[in-house]
């Protein structure tokens, strides 16, 4: 017992989802679990532990036993347990969605399934008896949410609604609010549709004493209406401002709902709204700090640096530097709870440089690279997202462009930023920010407003000049300098070969261009000579001298034209198409006597590096390396960093020559040495304030439709502190996001448990009814017969299954229930 008292358990404030009530018992899901508690008492027990998430629990009339869905088998599916524990009993086999509705008074469990014969988002209600599986369909069109009557005479249930697509909008007044209706079980007679006038959008009908309560957002926020089951004298309950009333159930004059994320009680008698206190003793496991052994897993950016020795990757809003000759893996040390992007190493070696929302906006950061203390924040005028970030090769400026189409110029060594191009289609990134050798030049790929297709821009730092070296009539991209800097090669489509040939081929969906992309080239001097002209009759007369290239001093000894300002005067002019066809190119680099492409097939399953000898006698691309996802160049263009198509995680580092070496063993980066440590609740935070910002600058009104975001986000963010997994983020964001009242706000996804071992939905591609002797086929789905490979297992050449027939038993074990064909 002294002991004991040294060792508290800890006891906090939680995230409480989906309560239900029962007398005073109390169940609600919170860390992914259910968990049962008492009204008047604070602190819950665990019910159930399955790295699955459990949520609509709902406890039986008679207080036994809890239901709840859970995808335990490959598909959400009702469950049920008892109530003091053990283990969970499958109750429905839909291989679909699911929404527990809730016990009908004859001790039957009510649920709303998509898997149903209708358009997408087609829901009906069924009613399932939990002893015997047997499955009743209600004959209702597009029933979402439902309940019955004490009697069982009615079922009132909602159409339609926001909950059948899961968007988020506290308000919604588009043509799918969700409707109540009433039907007549038993009768042959249409539904009826109640208060069809009623403004708001309906959800989660409960019944209580003859009248019908529901949510409504009528007033701006959900709220707890009610009517008479005839659909007349409406009234409201609560008024709620701050937070939606969300996931309520109706127990014996009682409803408990979700608000913020606390468990909230409304007497309906008296009127009185009241706070459930509740604590959990848990030892938060998804809270717990954690090792992520393959952070390549998670890579969102891989850069070779300037010398071309390691490779520079982020992942998981973490970087390391990572080489293949044999020294160590450096991490770069940054707060854990902020996110680094389009990290790169400084051209001297010493820093890191990435774009950071350590101060609350996107800012240019700059980190030691040996992995020690001492990060220093450059900017400090961001207001907008931030998008890429590229250094010039002599080490002196930042070029980074953000949200709004701005490119900005970061200056090292005088710590200024300066905006020095704009009108790039906002919400848009530059495709592409390349430097000339000399750090003097820069070529864009920018989409200019108000233009279809991406354009090619240069710009002179020395003169402050820009001009667009190709028009919108076709898309042009990936920029590349020649080392000399008389040449700016590109890519262009500008091959149109339709596949079909004709209009009228076989089965013709419209025209399929394959090959598109030519490899094509600027001069940026009148003098240049092309190298890839050969010679002519008039090589000897003609010819203009060829101009020596100097040595300058420096990191690299860069060969540059003794003229380092182009030639501006009919400088889209002078274009020259390389004389090395047409494929499906992307990823084009320059080196002193080479060219590399990435090519890849229609479809962009197969992909290859190829390569060029930058002479007049190179007809053809040879093939560098096959299975090539992506490369770069380092700055001195000696090395060449490749990850595979096949495995991204894998990355090489190799001399930049005519062939990929054939032994690559020491050509490797050493990514298995990178373990990352992560603390989910800084994580958390740090998802919160992007979440936060992305919308802020990418929400179609930047007036956020008359919200003060920013007190948006002080509202939510004290609810940030007492989440303890995934689901709960996500159902902070779903909150947070309904605020702006628009469509297509999903959340989906996250870094949640998951069960290595569970199983996968599978299904007989049949429709199955319980009957006596076992389970009858009432319905094959049928395919094309000329294509045996698409057909369903009942349907395979030799099994002979035919519809009427019974399964009776499935690998020699004896059959009687839908569930026991799913489970086998």
């Amino acid at each position: 017992l002294a002991l004991g008292s040294l060792f508290p358990v800890q006891a906090a404030d939680g995230y409480f989802r989906f309560p239900d009530l029962k007398g005073n018992q109390l169940v609600y899901t919170a860390e992914g679990d259910v968990w049962l508690s008492q009204v008047g008492r604070e602190h819950a027990s665990r019910l159930t532990t399955h790295p699955a998430e459990e949520t609509q629990p709902h406890i039986s009339p008679d207080g036994s036993q809890v239901a709840f869905v859970a995808n335990y088998d490959g598909a959400e599916e009702v469950y049920l347990m008892p109530i003091a524990g053990g283990e969970a009993t499958r109750i429905s086999v839909e291989n679909s969605r699911v929404r527990l509705q809730g016990w009908t008074a004859d001790g039957k469990l009510l649920y709303a399934t998509d898997n149903a014969f209708g358009p997408a988002n087609f829901w009906v209600l069924k009613r399932v008896e939990p002893k015997t599986l047997d499955v009743e369909v209600l004959p209702l069109a597009d029933a979402i949410e439902g309940v019955m009557d004490d009697s069982a005479e009615y079922v009132y249930f909602i159409r339609f609604g926001l909950q059948a697509t899961g968007d988020n909008a506290k308000s919604y007044r588009g043509g799918a609010r969700g409707e109540l209706w009433r039907y007549r079980l038993g009768s042959n007679q249409e539904a009826e549709r109640l208060i069809a006038e009623h403004p708001g959008s309906l959800r989660q009908p409960m019944y209580w004493q003859g009248r019908v309560y529901f949510i409504s957002d009528a007033d701006g926020n959900d709220n707890l209406y009610s009517l008479t089951g005839s659909g007349t004298e409406l009234k409201q309950h609560t008024h709620f401002r701050d937070f939606p009333m969300r996931a309520a159930n109706l127990n014996d004059g009682k409803v408990v709902f979700q608000l913020g994320a606390d468990v909230h009680l409304f007497d309906l008698a008296t009127a009185k709204d009241s706070l459930l206190t509740q604590t959990l003793l848990s030892d938060y496991p998804a809270r717990r700090a954690r090792w992520v052994t393959e952070p390549m897993q998670y890579a969102t950016e891989v850069r070779i640096d300037p010398m071309g020795k390691r490779a520079v990757i982020t992942a998981r809003s973490q970087v390391a530097l990572a080489g293949a000759d044999g020294r160590r893996l450096v991490q770069i040390a940054m707060p854990a709870d902020s996110r680094v992007r389009n990290a790169l190493l400084s051209h001297d070696g010493r820093y890191v440089y990435g774009i950071s929302d350590a101060s609350g906006e996107q800012e240019l950061w700059r980190y030691p690279a040996d992995g020690s203390d001492g990060a220093k924040q450059l900017t400090k005028d961001g207001s907008s997202l931030r998008m890429s970030l590229v250094a010039s090769p002599d080490g002196r400026y930042l070029a980074h462009d953000d949200y709004q189409g701005n490119l900005y110029l970061y200056d090292v060594q005088q710590g200024s930023n300066k905006k020095i191009i704009t009108g790039n289609q906002g919400l848009e990134p530059y495709g592409d920010i390349v430097w000339s050798p000399d750090s003097r030049l820069l070529a864009l790929t920018m989409r200019p407003l108000g233009k279809q297709r991406s354009q090619l821009v240069l710009f002179s730092l020395d003169e402050n000049k820009q001009l667009p070296l190709t028009s919108d009539k076709y898309e042009s991209f990936s920029p590349a300098f020649s080392r000399d800097g008389q040449w700016l090669y590109f890519l262009s489509n500008r091959e149109f070969t339709a596949t079909p040939d004709s209009p009228w081929g076989d089965r013709n969906m419209g025209p399929v261009f394959d090959k598109r992309t030519g490899i094509f080239a600027l001069a940026l001097t009148a003098d240049a000579a092309f190298p890839f002209k050969r010679p002519d009759e008039l090589a000897n007369s003609d010819s203009k001298p060829e101009i020596k290239p100097k040595e300058e001093p420096g990191l690299f000894s860069r060969k540059t034209s003794s003229k380092s300002a182009p030639d501006w005067n009919g400088l889209s002019q002078r274009l020259w198409q390389v004389p090395l066809g047409s494929g499906n190119f992307t990823r084009l680099s320059v080196t002193d006597d080479r060219l590399y492409v990435l090519d890849s097939d229609l479809a962009a399953t197969q992909s290859a590096l190829k390569t060029a000898s930058l002479d007049a006698k190179s007809t053809k691309l040879e093939n560098f390396g096959d299975d090539i996802g992506a490369y770069s160049l380092s700055v001195d263009g000696k090395r060449l960093l490749l990850s595979k198509k096949s495995a991204p995680a894998e990355l090489l580092l190799v001399d930049a020559t005519d062939k990929l070496p054939a032994d690559l063993g020491t050509a490797k980066v050493r990514t298995q040495d990178w373990q990352l440590e992560l603390s989910p609740k800084a994580e958390w935070r740090q998802m919160f304030d992007d979440a936060w910002l992305m919308h802020r600058e990418s929400f179609y009104d930047k007036a956020m439709r008359g919200l003060d975001w920013q007190a948006v986000r002080d509202k939510y963010r004290p609810l940030l502190e007492r989440v303890t997994d995934r689901h709960e983020l996500n159902d902070l964001f779903a909150q947070m996001m309904g605020e702006l009242n628009s469509l297509h706000s999903q959340v989906r996804g996250g870094d949640v448990p998951k069960d290595a071992s569970a199983a996968k939905a599978a299904a007989l591609g049949a429709r199955l009814a319980q009957v006596a002797g076992g389970v009858k086929i009432e319905h094959l789905y049928k395919t094309d017969p000329e294509l045996p490979q698409l057909a369903g297992p009942l349907l395979k050449p030799g099994v002979d299954a035919r519809e009427g027939d019974l399964i009776v038993a499935i690998n020699g074990r004896p059959v009687t229930q839908v569930a026991q064909v799913a489970a086998l």
